[in-house]
């Protein structure tokens, strides 16, 4: 962990300015006691995500988050750097000039029970080729039902 000069982390940081909450979530070691309620199902697809263990060690990382302000930022050149993004980003134009490493999406399964928040949540995938998406856990019957995206590119989260 890096410590900056005022003796707080660039972590800590992060997790409390940066992070949207369900990615917080995401990254924050569960409590034992709450593993064990875990289903044997679950723990098995979390385990599943052990593959992205190192896989962008040694690597700059950005988060770009949403907002108006994204728009006044030239992020074209960040297509050799690993990026996470989030929500509705497929709508920025430096998609069609790079594919970001990691989209997340923290709202829960209950989000999508309609036909027309179904198809929104396809719009929001459209033009992603390559990049990982990082879903809550409660999501993974809607995209097996659905098909939106192949197992190999989802990452589900509790």
């Amino acid at each position: 962990m890096t410590t900056r000069p005022d003796g707080t982390s660039v972590r800590h940081a992060l997790a409390e300015w940066v992070l949207p909450p369900g990615v917080k979530r995401a990254l924050v070691r569960i409590p034992t006691a709450r593993r064990r309620r875990m289903s044997r199902a679950e723990r098995v697809v979390l385990a599943s995500n052990s593959r992205l263990q190192g896989a962008f060690s040694g690597r700059r990382c950005f988060v770009l988050a949403n907002g108006p302000s994204l728009a006044n930022v030239d992020i074209d050149s960040f297509g050799s750097e690993v990026t996470v993004v989030m929500n509705a980003f497929n709508q920025h134009p430096a998609i069609r000039l790079w594919q970001p490493t990691v989209h997340c999406v923290a709202e829960p399964a209950d989000a999508y029970t309609s036909a027309e928040k179904v198809e929104f949540l396809r719009e929001m995938l459209t033009g992603y080729t390559s990049t990982i998406h990082v879903f809550p856990l409660e999501t993974k019957a809607l995209f097996e039902e659905t098909g939106l995206l192949p197992p190999d590119r989802l990452v589900l989260f509790k």
